[in-house]
């Protein structure tokens, strides 16, 4: 039987105080511990969780140690990280550290001085791999198309002539952790898949405000004015779809209830970046097909 999956955003990071996302990997705020304090006395589900789960970012694995230390003080609960529930985009705020980094220094950093009642050996990397946090970064073609919307025509103009870039950016979109819209929905739709197939029947799993759209298809993606917007440090718990198979799995609210539109200016910006990506691929794309129809 699939299990029942509780989907929980992280708490408030640096990053979420005024639009602070070139943020390397942020870590929690002090508000954004207090939601997790509260979250650990009101989570009406510790006595079921038989897995834990969470994205391998920083504010991720804090979220999870704090708000859920009861449920992993269990020495049979297994905690894992998930290097396909990280967030969407190429920022700075959404760009891990690489495996080493993580494994050696990041991750004894979040015990340290914290009285948890468990301890590093915790934290299970079993599903982590080399070159899970490369992402391209088009930052800065964001940064510049924000501020200089009207030169945005000549600076593409001008990467349109570079056959090079053209390649380069055809390789970046079929990567799995790639910051574009199919990207992502690949990504999620194999994380669907693979929570599907778990032998756990309860499973915590803390993620990302935007990645949330795409894991749930709740259509926000597609329109913004979709009441399924999550605030910090919320959970909402979700069933899979009857139809759904271990190749092609969805999920779908118990107890739907009505939501807020998405309003976080955090979440608009991730998925604006990925948006950006998409539109930029797609009018290179348009351009090389018109270049080799010349050149036939």
């Amino acid at each position: 039987m699939p299990p029942t999956l509780y989907l929980v955003r992280h708490a408030e990071a640096e990053h979420n105080i005024k639009h602070q996302f070139h943020i390397p990997d942020p870590v929690l705020t002090p508000r954004g511990r207090t939601q997790c304090r509260n979250l650990c006395k009101t989570f009406p589900h510790h006595s079921k969780i038989d897995l834990i789960l969470s994205s391998p970012h920083r504010r991720a694995s804090q979220t999870t140690l704090f708000a859920f230390s009861k449920i992993l003080a269990q020495p049979e609960v297994r905690y894992l990280l998930v290097p396909n529930a990280q967030e969407v985009s190429a920022k700075p705020c959404d760009k891990g550290f690489p495996l080493d980094v993580l494994r050696d220094v990041e991750i004894p950093k979040l015990f340290k001085d914290e009285g948890l009642s468990f301890g590093v050996e915790k934290i299970d990397i079993e599903l982590m791999e080399e070159g899970w946090n490369l992402k391209v970064c088009v930052e800065f073609l964001q940064i510049f198309f924000e501020r200089h919307p009207w030169r945005q025509p000549y600076l593409l103009a001008g990467f349109q002539a570079s056959h090079f870039y053209l390649l380069w950016l055809k390789d970046l979109q079929k990567d799995f952790y790639a910051p574009n819209h199919e990207a992502v929905q690949a990504r999620a739709a194999t994380l669907r898949a693979w929570l599907y197939q778990l032998e756990a029947q309860h499973v915590v799993l803390v993620t990302h405000g935007a990645f949330l759209h795409y894991l749930t298809e709740d259509g926000t993606v597609e329109d913004l004015k979709k009441g399924t917007a999550y605030s910090n440090c919320e959970f909402r718990i979700f069933t899979f779809k009857k139809e759904s198979t271990a190749e092609d799995a969805h999920v779908v609210e118990f107890g739907k209830e009505k939501h807020d539109i998405e309003t976080d200016s955090t979440i608009l910006a991730e998925l604006d970046a990925v948006r950006l990506f998409l539109s930029i691929y797609e009018l290179f794309h348009e351009e090389d097909s018109w270049l080799n129809a010349l050149r036939a």
